[in-house]
């Protein structure tokens, strides 16, 4: 998931030159922001079951086609 959010800020880079600079700078925030908010969350949040994993496996599988 992160390799294709890359390709939002390349992508803003290439062909809108005035905001490259904010794209990528929001690109590092959100990451920054996520690494952070993933050990809070992995504190407080029940774990899926095994059918639902399945299942949003399989979407992110068969939907990309």
């Amino acid at each position: 998931m992160l390799i294709w959010a890359f390709f939002a800020p390349v992508a803003a880079m290439a062909f809108e030159k005035n905001k490259n600079a904010f794209w990528v700078t929001a690109f590092f925030a959100l990451i920054f922001i996520s690494v952070f908010l993933d050990s809070f969350f992995i504190e407080h949040i029940t774990p899926l079951s095994q059918g639902w994993i399945s299942a949003f496996f399989l979407l992110n599988s068969v939907v990309g086609f």
